[in-house]
């Protein structure tokens, strides 16, 4: 039981350690708190804090900080913090200021146990801890209460090392020798044997582990020992034996009974006096409770500490202790803590003897018998009143620091700063960690002169305060003004310990005097006058520029109202939307006049200003005006000069500008309309060319006089320059309302003015426009549409006027903007060529191709020609596009040649550009540019229909491009007026049938007709032929029974971009009912007229059941043409023909079965009617089917006498 109260006393003292260095806060972290936290370890001779260098940085002895810990060398290494109490190697020394290893040869005289503990701090940092054991303590305390005299006591540490021994002649931080006691507490933290010593003595040891920390305790007692003191103790017991057996032998063996209970009562009184003994002479309060928690012993301390004696306390349940600061739940987990781990260590509020609550702190051990029973509860009481007090006060004055709105930074005697709160952190931008150790200097501005800080220093050396103001400098590099009171601090013996500075920022009061100061100065030398009322707009007070602009002293206005300045120059509504302005937004400007002490008025310029208090009601108003009378007066006269003009004083072209603006707003406001008319004097030039400009000058302003009273007030008449003026004619009800001004003015410039002795007279002409338009348009437009319509009244004679064509003026704006356009395209090059091939329809050869523009444009996509080119058809540019074109069909021929292609190319040539002087020069460079390209190859198409008005010139100019080889054709021959002049006179050498005659050709007998004329005049006047418009194979049958071979048109093929020209060349195949179809000879032309006719005569039934033709078509089969025919020349010519009757029958079928779809229309059933036209349609495609066998057979005849003639 010895063994198991050392442990027992040794694992609470550590508790108490461990508890100490735990429960360290930031507030304590230096060494006079560390001091005051060994009032309750006696066992510790220091306790010290490290950084992470393991340097002490503060202790509890002085004489250990700056001290550098090798932690290799007193404690066991680790990776990161240990929150458990770790013990180190026994130091040789009294603290680690003069501590050194111990070696294992020698014994120390003094030595210390280091041991450390790694706490986290409030703001979450770790603080590694380390005290210092005072061995001796326990050495001295096992010694005196050790069984036996010869009983030795050793503490191990887990590892084996030898730390304390009563005997003076062992050698500490040995390792353990006997390896009996390593290999026993590997089973078992407790036991006990029997082993023999060096000395061949045998000995029982007996050897406990701590509970909770790495120790372990041994005793040896040697056996002889023991046993002789169980002898004496036996002799004894034997003598009183004896003499009882003298008298009772009888009851030996009942004696012997009892005194076998009694050696073990002894044994254990014995054992519990040893544990009384330990625990009264602790100080720590202890108390000593049964299983069941019945008090069975305390000690003196748990008297002075709870205030309940032994006599109080003794036999009692612990539950007198408890206060009601802790609950049931609480007391139930401490009971359960201790269960389940043997003790448990806290805090605990309880109930002092007097009925107060005092903070503890407490440890309570379960003390365990050999048969793992709990035989009692061992607890330990601390009094921490006094620390919860400390804490309490540490907290409070910490809070006053952490929360100050002062700066507050504490140095220590040198000056190196310790400490600052979170202000100074605010105020300065440097933080805590940045500045401990730094000297205040860090904040100098350099703005303090070297007496200033002597002077301070002066006083807080002589122990004074000093107060003053510094200008310093945060981290940022800004100034801030400061109010600092700085006091030396001392403890009790006079020692300095520390300075104290309670700072201010003043920089906002410095800021707001400065602003003060400079105010005043403003107030008293601004040459502004600056007046201030209060609220009620009495006059509080004015400044010297006030007198010398109002004429009034400040003696004079003080208690006045400013209205003793007013000019009455301003109404009533002006000063209301002032007053007005300063309630909504606090303040107003503008221009005022006001009325001097000497009676004339002057204007002001001037600033009113709200100043309100502090719940936002206005206290103050403060004016501040300057007089700018002659800034008004010279703007006056630069108004006249800059807006009127300088010989009529009429109003100019700036004032015009401005007044028109207005008038526009006007009757947009009232939905009136406003004319503008602009005036220009006829022959006014040679008034001034024969009489001078002096006479015309005042021939001007004489009729600028007369003009300006023929108007209206309120209108506008304005000079321009020279002998233009504008009249802006204001609230007309339409246009026709300005006729009576438009007439006035012009009989007043048309009136005679006497000029001295001569008598001038001129006349005007107008040109008007009217406001709003049905577009929108500004001030400019106008005078701009004005200004055309005057010219128009010039050209239609003079002395008039003439009104603006809006719908005109648009349609030639819009011209002008397309042609813009297009010049940029130009120069963009947005524009392509697309091909189209030109075929002979027989033999599928091709001949040649078209080059036709096409403009890719950026927005809209590819454009056609009829889009554009009419907008600059006869703008120069189109003579540029026309040289591009030829350009660049020349550069895509070449490139053709040079891949193998023969392509003759045609392109058109507009009237105009082939009448250019240069055509034949510049047409000859262009060629030039291209040396491989043929001339020949070469053709370009003139337009029937563009009006060539020297057609000599055109002559010779085609006659000249003939000269070097280049071809012309005429293009869209036979639209025009005078294609017959054309023929005749123009050297062409193709002529192109316009698409139109093409097209119409199988169902219009007059375009038929065109069609063969047009072919006869070539073949008359011996010039090829082509046809264009060709979409269809029946278009191309009819074109090769007229004679015309060759054609061009979407039947063929549609214009292609160049890339996809030559893979069309490579599969072109002509259709082959071309091949086999000849032409008809003249006496059976006819066949093709007539069949032309009967396809007139179903689309005109087809039109008028559609209703897009008024009259339907005769019903009669004999009386159309193609039964006209029938009956007439077709009888007598192919009247045997086995086809014949076949066409006859279905001519008869055809109208029958038109007459039967005319009943149905004229029955109103048009949609069954026009359904029913496919009947009709059939019909007519099977008539149409046998003529053509007689037009085959007309065909083949001419064929099969040729090859007789040959």
């Amino acid at each position: 039981m010895t063994v198991r109260a050392f442990e027992d006393h040794l694992t609470q003292s550590l508790n108490v350690i461990s508890r100490t260095l735990a429960t360290l806060d930031d507030d304590e972290l230096d060494s006079g708190k560390l001091k005051q936290a060994l009032r309750h370890t006696p066992y510790l001779r220091s306790i010290s804090l490290l950084d992470a260098a393991s340097t002490i940085i503060a202790s509890s002895e002085p004489r250990n900080v700056g001290l550098r810990i090798p932690s290799q060398t007193y404690m066991p290494p680790l990776s990161g913090p240990a929150e458990v109490l770790r013990s180190g190697m026994l130091v040789d020394g009294r603290d680690f200021y003069d501590g050194q290893p111990v070696s294992a040869s020698l014994t120390p005289t003094l030595s210390f146990i280091p041991v450390s503990l790694d706490i986290a701090l409030n703001n979450q940092r770790w603080m590694h801890t380390v005290a210092s054991i005072n061995a001796d303590y326990f050495l001295n305390f096992y010694s005196n209460h050790l069984p036996l005299p010869g009983s030795v006591v050793q503490l191990l540490r887990y590892d084996g090392s030898l730390l304390l021994d009563s005997m003076e002649k062992s050698s500490p931080a040995s390792l353990l020798s006997n390896s009996e006691i390593a290999r026993r507490i590997s089973q078992s933290e407790s036991g006990r044997f029997e082993e023999k010593l060096e000395d061949e003595r045998v000995a029982l040891t007996t050897y406990r582990s701590s509970r909770l920390y790495p120790f372990i305790l041994v005793l040896r007692q040697d056996k002889e020992e023991i046993l002789a003191s169980w002898r004496q103790e036996s002799i004894q017991t034997l003598a009183i034996v004896f003499s009882t057996l003298v008298t009772l032998l009888g009851l030996a063996t009942l004696y012997f009974l009892r005194f076998q209970r009694m050696a073990r009562a002894h044994e254990e009184s014995q054992e519990r006096l040893r544990i009384a003994a330990i625990a009264f002479d602790a100080q720590e309060g202890m108390v000593v409770t049964g299983p069941n928690a019945e008090v069975l012993q305390v000690n003196p301390a748990f008297t002075q500490i709870t205030g309940f004696s032994p006599q109080d306390a003794v036999g009692r349940q612990l539950d007198f202790l408890k206060s009601d600061r802790h609950d049931a739940a609480f007391y139930q987990r401490l009971d359960q803590c201790v269960r389940e781990n043997g003790t448990w260590t806290g805090e605990l509020f309880c109930r002092h003897k007097d009925g107060s609550t005092r903070p503890l702190l407490a440890t309570i051990t379960a003390v365990r018998d050999h048969a793992d029973a709990v035989s009692h509860y061992v607890g330990t009481l601390i009094d921490i009143s006094e620390r919860k007090a400390a804490e309490e006060e540490l907290l409070t004055l910490s809070r006053a620091l952490e929360q100050n709105p002062a700066s507050i930074i504490i140095t220590d005697p040198s000056g190196s700063i310790q400490y600052v709160n979170p202000r100074f952190e605010t105020v300065t931008g440097y933080s805590l960690h940045e500045v401990i150790g730094q000297n205040p200097r860090l904040l100098s501005s350099g703005e303090t002169s070297a007496a200033d800080y002597k002077a301070m220093w002066t006083t807080i050396s002589s122990g004074a305060t000093w107060q003053g103001e510094f200008r310093n400098r945060r981290k940022d590099g800004t100034l801030f003004w400061e109010h600092a009171s700085i006091s030396p601090v001392f403890n009790d013996e006079g020692t300095l310990l520390h300075y104290v500075g309670i700072k201010e920022d003043i920089s906002a009061r410095k800021e707001a005097e400065q602003k003060l100061h400079l105010a005043a100065s403003v107030f008293t030398h601004a040459r502004e006058g600056i007046l201030i009322t209060s609220a009620d707009g009495t006059i509080i007070d004015a400044n010297d520029a006030f007198g010398r602009i109002t004429g009034y002293q400040r003696e004079e206005v003080l208690g006045q109202n400013p209205r003793i300045l007013n000019s009455g120059r301003q109404e009533k509504s002006y000063y209301t939307e002032m007053w007005q302005s300063l309630h909504d937004v606090g303040y107003w400007y503008g221009e005022v006049w006001n009325r001097h002490k000497n009676g004339e008025l002057y204007a002001v310029m001037q600033t009113i200003s709200t100043i309100r208090d502090a719940q936002g009601n206005p206290s103050q108003y403060v004016a501040l005006f300057s007089d700018i009378t002659p800034l008004k007066e010279h703007e006056r006269q630069l108004e006249r000069i800059a807006h009127y003009d300088a010989l009529t004083l009429l109003p100019n072209r700036v004032l015009l500008a401005d007044r028109l603006h207005q008038a526009m707003a006007h009757a947009q406001r009232q939905n009136k309309t406003l004319a503008v008319a602009y005036l220009d004097l006829d022959g006014f030039k040679g008034v001034n060319d024969r009489h001078g400009h002096k006479a015309g000058d005042q021939l001007l302003v004489a009729l600028s006089t007369r003009m300006r009273q023929a108007l209206r007030d309120g209108d506008t008449l304005a000079r321009l320059g020279g002998d233009e003026f504008v009249a802006v004619l204001l609230d007309l009800n339409d246009a026709s309302g300005s006729v009576p001004m438009l007439s006035r003015l012009l009989a007043a410039a048309a009136q005679p003015v006497q000029v001295g002795d001569l008598v001038l007279q001129v006349s005007a002409s107008i040109g008007v426009t009217f406001y709003p338009q049905s577009e929108d348009v500004d001030a400019d437009q106008l005078l701009r549409q004005s200004d055309q319509a005057m010219y128009q009244a010039k050209v239609a004679g003079k002395n008039r006027y003439h009104v603006f064509d809006a719908e005109l003026d648009r349609s030639v704006r819009g011209h002008h903007e397309n042609q813009k356009r297009l010049r940029r395209a130009l120069l963009d090059n947005e524009f392509v060529l697309h091909y189209q091939p030109k075929v002979n329809m027989r033999t599928g050869t091709l001949i040649g191709a078209e080059a036709l523009i096409r403009w890719q444009h950026p927005e809209k996509g590819l454009l056609l020609p009829d889009v554009f080119l009419p907008t600059i058809e006869e703008h120069p540019l189109a003579i540029d596009l026309g040289e591009w074109v030829i350009d660049t069909a020349l550069s895509q021929m070449q490139s053709w040649q040079a891949a193998g292609l023969d392509i003759p190319v045609s392109v058109n040539v507009g009237a105009r550009q082939l009448q250019q002087p240069d055509f034949v020069e510049r047409l000859t460079t262009l060629l030039a540019a291209h040396p491989d390209v043929p001339a020949h190859k070469l053709e370009l198409e003139v337009l029937e229909t563009s009006a060539l008005e020297d057609l000599a010139r055109a002559s010779q100019v085609i006659e000249a491009c003939r000269e070097i080889g280049v071809k012309f054709a005429l293009d869209d021959f036979g639209t025009g007026y005078s294609s017959l002049t054309y023929l005749k006179r123009l050297p062409v050498t193709r002529l192109k049938i316009d698409q139109s005659f093409v097209r119409g050709m199988l169902d219009d007998p007059d375009d038929l007709a065109i069609l063969d004329g047009v072919i006869g005049l070539a073949t008359a006047f011996r010039r090829n032929v082509i046809a264009e418009g060709v979409e269809a194979v029946e278009h191309g049958e009819m074109l090769l029974q007229l004679g015309c071979e060759c054609a061009q048109g979407y039947g063929i093929a549609r214009p292609m971009p160049v890339s996809e020209f030559p893979a069309w060349v490579a599969s072109w195949r002509p259709p082959a009912a071309w091949q086999y179809c000849s032409s008809v000879s003249r006496e059976d032309l006819q066949l093709l007229f007539v069949s032309v006719e009967h396809r007139a005569w179903v689309k005109a039934m087809h039109n008028f059941l559609r209703g897009d033709q008024r009259d339907p078509p005769t019903q009669n089969p004999h009386e159309c043409r193609f039964g006209a025919w029938l009956e007439g020349d077709g009888f007598s010519r192919h009247g045997n023909h086995p086809a014949f009757p076949v066409i006859q029958r279905l001519h008869e079928e055809i109208h029958e079965q038109g007459a039967v779809l005319l009943q149905l229309y004229q029955h109103g059933k048009k949609q069954e009617a026009v359904q029913r036209l496919n009947e009709v349609d059939s019909r007519q495609a099977m008539l149409l089917q046998a003529l053509k066998q007689l037009i085959d057979q007309a065909s083949a005849a001419p064929q099969a006498a040729t090859h007789l003639l040959a």
